[in-house]
């Protein structure tokens, strides 16, 4: 695990400084923002066209269950990285958090909205924290000393061992740990693509009681996510999008 978070250490390192980035890093977010809602979705089972995605995040209309899914998740990930600090800068921003309660209230009613005024959600269920203790273990991950990635794959793994609401718990998760790397100024930029290289195997250990074998795996896939991450910054920045 040390020799993981020392290459995940390098690789964060290698994006914040990526050529692409000095200007176009709005469009980089934007489009990891886009790529990781592409690959969360697959990964629940609601396989999308990339290039549909994006087509349909700038404004197209979309009725593809599948599509729509995905579009939720790139809407919470939107939501989050609205209140981001800038990169490259001179002039510093002042970022305030809002508070955990209300952040993770609102990363939910983004992605349960469209379900519920489809009636497929009651609205008891729509940003209501069904379990109030799952905040508190919330609080403690975010507060503990384990190093940034850890801290981002427990709360990750903790959704699935205690769910805070009566649905789409993980996928509120996925959104709160990659704002918790951008806001804690491990990872700043918003483009590692973590999701991109999280396999069936990883998943399925998210179930164990241990986290052990999960953040191992999750170490592996930040680690992972360098390359991929690299070359869609360097796609930004050539203009040309790839449609997988």
């Amino acid at each position: 695990m040390k020799q993981l978070l020392r290459e995940i250490d390098e690789a964060v390192v290698r994006i914040r400084f990526a050529e692409g980035l000095r200007r176009g890093w709005e469009a980089a977010r934007a489009e990891a923002s886009v790529q990781l809602a592409h690959f969360e979705a697959q990964q629940g089972g609601a396989r999308t066209d990339l290039s549909e995605l994006r087509l349909a995040t700038l404004g197209r209309s979309a009725d593809d269950p599948a599509l729509l899914t995905a579009l939720d998740y790139w809407k919470a990930h939107r939501l989050v990285q609205k209140g981001w600090a800038p990169l490259n800068t001179k002039t510093p921003m002042r970022v305030v958090e809002a508070p955990l309660p209300r952040m993770l209230s609102q990363i939910h009613k983004t992605l349960t909205a469209r379900l519920h005024a489809d009636g497929r959600i009651a609205s008891s269920d729509v940003a209501i924290l069904k379990d109030p203790s799952a905040l508190a273990a919330i609080r403690a991950v975010l507060d503990s000393p384990l190093p940034a990635p850890l801290r981002a794959g427990m709360l990750i793994w903790l959704a699935k061992q205690r769910p805070a609401f009566a649905s789409h718990s993980s996928e509120v998760a996925r959104v709160l740990a990659r704002h918790h790397l951008v806001q804690t100024g491990f990872e700043p930029t918003g483009t590692l693509l973590t999701s991109r290289t999280i396999d069936a195997a990883a998943l399925a250990s998210l179930g164990n009681p241990d986290p052990s074998t999960w953040l191992h795996a999750y170490a592996q896939a930040m680690a992972s996510a360098l390359d991929p991450t690299l070359r869609m910054i360097q796609s930004v920045q050539a203009g040309i999008l790839p449609s997988e």
